[in-house]
């Protein structure tokens, strides 16, 4: 494998990791908006809204009528909420 190769899967599987941490941030409560991610993780809310869509993390984005980033359902539903 060639250099760009190996950087970009580097890439990727951070921004997988960071996926799967917010992912597990939301599932144990401790955010629960896009905000809160933001204040949390200090990464930007145009950044956590697309790692939420990539992840499937319904966070409630409090920009846009509090709706959640996206919808809902019986697989992204987090323990707390059921």
């Amino acid at each position: 494998m060639n250099t760009q190769t190996n950087m970009g899967l580097a890439s990727n599987e951070r921004r997988e990791q960071r996926i799967m941490k917010l992912r597990n941030m939301f599932n144990h409560q401790e955010v629960v908006t896009v905000e809160s991610a933001v204040q949390k993780t200090g990464y930007s809310a145009v950044t956590i809204r697309k790692w939420a869509k990539s992840g499937d993390i319904p966070l409630i984005d409090t920009e846009h009528n509090n709706q959640p980033v996206v919808p809902m359902h019986t697989g992204n539903k987090p323990k707390w909420l059921k």
